[in-house]
């Protein structure tokens, strides 16, 4: 299977040391510490995903598949991502850890694919012209 147009952008766009602290000003600290991660969290199955770090002191990680970045992508291009689209789609996800929403959030910022409404509870909305990413052009 030849890699996307999603997998394209975010590998040839950043390096793991570029991702160093995806958190915004006044959160705690999230560090993405892998980014080829093989996941047997949840039921990723082995799925390769970003592990980041969450919090200041902490060891604990959270994983971000690409399966889960695509979905909220589409979401993302239908209408935006916020905690409610990401509850609605990873309900267990975002009962154990709702830093899932930011740390998605922050990754399409840093990719170039958002903006963020700059709340707490932020509402992240997709920047440039409404198109599909895994086109495969």
């Amino acid at each position: 299977m030849s890699a996307s147009l999603f997998d394209r952008l975010f590998f040839s766009s950043f390096s793991r040391s570029s991702w160093t602290g995806i958190g915004r000003a006044g959160t705690s600290r999230r560090e993405v510490i892998a980014v080829e991660h093989v996941s047997h969290r949840y039921d990723y199955a082995g799925e390769r995903a970003f592990q980041v770090r969450i919090g200041v002191d902490s060891a604990e990680t959270v994983d971000v598949p690409w399966s889960m970045l695509e979905r909220c992508y589409s979401e993302l291009v239908a209408g935006g991502h916020d905690g409610k689209v990401f509850r609605r789609l990873y309900r267990k996800q975002a009962d154990i850890h709702a830093c899932h929403i930011h740390v998605i959030g922050m990754m399409f910022i840093l990719a170039g694919l958002a903006t963020s409404d700059g709340r707490a509870q932020a509402r992240y909305t997709q920047v440039g012209p409404t198109r599909a990413l895994n086109t495969g052009t």
